[in-house]
């Protein structure tokens, strides 16, 4: 599994492409409207963008060589993570797990505060 600790560290390994019928788009669920993407070229990348796990962004992200979720929750608050349109890092852990890719980021948001 490859780490990428840095963004020129990542496109080294990812070539980016200009043909936009490369590029599909599906839809995650969040509490505005949250769109995921799938670029394809030689390789094949997902981003989840905001999102609650989903078997939807899963089918989504399946065979893609990088795989990105966002996990805005800690572990501990998998339950309240969906009320807020999120993902936990558990629920992105079980994402990962389940689409198997080569490789794995996750786009974190640490300031989130419940108000609790």
């Amino acid at each position: 599994m490859d780490i990428f600790n840095s963004p020129d560290d990542f496109k080294k390994h990812f070539f980016f492409t200009d043909n936009y019928e490369n590029i599909e788009t599906g839809n995650g669920i969040h509490t505005v409207e949250d769109i995921t993407y799938r670029i394809k070229s030689d390789k094949i990348l997902f981003y989840s963008g905001d999102t609650s796990y989903s078997e939807d962004v899963i089918t989504s992200g399946h065979d893609s060589d990088i795989f990105i979720h966002e996990a805005t929750f800690p572990s501990r608050l998998s339950s309240e993570a969906p009320k807020f349109g999120h993902s936990s890092v558990k629920d992105a852990i079980n994402a990962f797990k389940k689409v198997n890719p080569e490789s794995l980021c996750q786009h974190i948001y640490q300031n989130f505060h419940t108000g609790n």
